[in-house]
């Protein structure tokens, strides 16, 4: 390597590195990924005239039914505010909206979570948080099917939602194989994190997590 071509490279060298240094100082929300949990979100029911319980699930193509859920964002800094990664109320809130195709509301879901209870009741770093929050009767007869509808551009997280009874979902999570849950619909499961997450949760004993 010449002399010429030496200073050249070390002179490109540099450059990248400032490069880098004023990206990782003054675009933290395009350098930094959320890390401090695997995710949150929220598994809402309503109670009936009745009493009994019917738990809201959301339906994602290839996995099966669980709570409406995902993982952590970085938000944009502000005006005179660096950028963070959400909490974890923020993200189910957030996942929420999204994977309901706005069927919760935002209002709705703040109000009730201030009473939640949350499983698992001890978490750590890893763990996915799930919200448990009583919503008032919601109308989902226009997201019953396996097919988004055409004028819900934009929310195709999941491609189907339906109310399953409470006793009927806590058989199936104490089934020994994974069986249909809404079989009008789809013949499909429980996906398989949603469904240990909650068995391992009534194995404590406590089924206090909905509040008749």
């Amino acid at each position: 390597m010449t002399k010429s071509n030496f200073r050249q490279w070390i002179s490109t060298l540099i450059r990248n590195a400032l490069i880098l240094c004023f990206l990782t100082s003054s675009l933290p929300a395009f350098t930094e990924e959320c890390d401090e949990y695997i995710g949150a979100g929220i598994l809402p029911y309503v109670v009936l005239d009745d009493g009994s319980i019917n738990v809201l699930l959301a339906h994602e193509q290839g996995r099966g039914w669980s709570s409406f859920g995902g993982g952590p964002k970085m938000l944009a800094p502000g005006k005179g505010v660096q950028s963070r990664c959400e909490t974890r109320r923020e993200t189910a809130i957030r996942e929420a909206i999204e994977e309901s195709r706005r069927v919760l509301s935002r209002q709705v879901l703040a109000s009730a979570m201030k009473t939640a209870a949350i499983y698992p009741k001890q978490y750590g770093r890893r763990d996915f948080l799930t919200y448990v929050v009583a919503i008032p009767p919601t109308d989902i007869s226009h997201f019953t099917s396996n097919t988004v509808p055409a004028h819900d551009p934009g929310y195709h997280e999941t491609n189907a939602l339906g109310w399953v009874a409470l006793d009927e979902l806590l058989r199936l999570v104490k089934a020994n194989q994974n069986e249909a849950v809404i079989p009008s619909i789809n013949n499909a499961g429980l996906y398989r994190h949603f469904h240990r997450g909650l068995r391992d949760e009534l194995k404590t004993g406590d089924v206090k997590l909905f509040k008749p």
